[in-house]
């Protein structure tokens, strides 16, 4: 994942879609004042999508502007300024607007691999990151190969095994998933050694590493750049942190870890940040930090 993981963000020609869109939100807007100037009473639309929708009811409505409709989900949803985190099990509407615009347009890969990153690195949505991903992973288990979304296969292959990694802790699924990215048109040959790698502590924080720094030369824009490299500081951190705890457990020669044999371990110039936590039994940083899960 290096120059090669930078993808272009949406392949479609968007002039006359745009034109359409427009068309339909000035037509919308206009029967919007008629409706205010008309009705007793108003009731403002949603501004974005909370639950699931019928595709199928969507199409119809479109009127035949299906690539209006979804460019128009991906004007209002990916030009969303809300990067907050999600509560764990719920989901922010972006992902029901990406599971209704995958459904209207399932070629269209920037709506997977985008979309996918935002709900799970920016919004922290994992498991809605994941389902998008899985629904490219069937496109091409099925040998959906043709265009752009065939160029960009195994790009989504490693960014499903990286969700599965980072903020699933599904090691299997990330394992299985890179190997299968490696064996897609395209992909570059040291994927086939990343699923080896995930076998040992030191090798994940190997494909941590490496993945993060191809996400931020593929990052689309400076939000989403700036999350990247956070997560990047967070990961090295935590290795740092590893390292100096299995060096710990080493020295102590199969005596019991306490704070005092940390200090006499560190030494009076050493490590001067960082502590033995009691109560998670492992060396930890003096300032509060948030524990990566399957890592450190």
């Amino acid at each position: 994942m290096h120059e090669a993981l930078t993808p272009t963000l949406f392949s479609r020609s968007s002039v006359q879609t745009l034109a359409i869109a427009s068309s339909i939100f000035l037509t919308a807007f206009g029967l919007g004042r008629l409706l205010r100037a008309t009705e007793t009473s108003w009731i403002e639309p949603p501004a974005s999508i909370s639950q699931e929708l019928d595709p199928t009811l969507a199409q119809v409505a479109s009127l035949g502007h299906v690539a209006a409709v979804v460019d128009a989900i991906l004007i209002r949803s990916l030009g969303d300024p809300a990067y907050d985190r999600v509560a764990r099990g719920t989901h922010p509407p972006l992902y029901y607007e990406l599971k209704l615009a995958t459904s209207l347009d399932p070629s269209f890969t920037g709506l997977y691999w985008y979309g996918s990153l935002i709900l799970a690195v920016v919004r922290k949505d994992g498991p809605g990151g994941d389902e998008i991903l899985e629904r490219a992973h069937r496109r091409i288990v099925m040998g959906e190969f043709g265009g752009e979304f065939g160029r960009r296969a195994w790009f989504m292959e490693v960014l499903r095994a990286t969700n599965a990694l980072f903020e699933l802790q599904d090691l299997p699924k990330a394992m299985a998933a890179f190997e299968y990215a490696s064996t897609l048109p395209g992909a570059p040959p040291y994927l086939k050694s990343l699923s080896a790698r995930l076998g040992t502590a030191e090798g994940r924080f190997e494909v941590a590493r490496r993945s993060l720094a191809s996400m931020i030369q593929s990052a689309a824009d400076d939000q989403m750049k700036a999350e990247l490299e956070r997560r990047l500081a967070e990961f090295t951190v935590s290795e740092r942190l590893y390292t100096i705890h299995e060096q710990f457990k080493r020295w102590l020669q199969g005596r019991q870890a306490s704070s005092a044999l940390f200090d006499r371990f560190r030494g009076p110039a050493g490590y001067a940040d960082l502590r033995w936590d009691a109560g998670t039994e492992r060396v930890e940083t003096l300032s509060p930090r948030e524990a990566i899960p399957g890592f450190y």
